[in-house]
């Protein structure tokens, strides 16, 4: 008899304890699944960004690589010009070099 009056004393305290206990616990388990599918997500992210980052940085030296050769093109392209010039007024040239030459 000591148990059952016991149990009828204590039992709805137990209970409610018990409640708040396994609430929490599924409180915490609920936020460690979130937490994993964050940090899951944040790797994909993570891992996608360093593929654009790889992609610009190779862009970028494509680029690079297109500027240098348009430099080298233009410096080559005033090159034969000038050298152009030079012999139409070193050989007496044209009617079109001798207007060149009045500007």
């Amino acid at each position: 008899m000591d148990f059952v009056a016991l149990a009828q004393q204590f039992g709805p305290l137990v209970a409610l304890i018990g409640y708040f206990v396994w609430r929490d616990s599924r409180r915490e388990d609920y936020t460690q699944q979130v937490l994993a599918a964050k940090d899951t997500q944040l790797s994909q992210q993570a891992s996608q960004l360093a593929d654009v980052m790889a992609t610009l940085a190779t862009l970028t030296a494509r680029c690079e690589d297109a500027m240098r050769e348009s430099t080298i093109a233009t410096n080559r392209h005033a090159d034969v010009s000038q050298a152009l010039l030079t012999y139409l007024r070193d050989n007496g040239g044209t009617g079109a070099h001798r207007a060149l030459n009045r500007t």
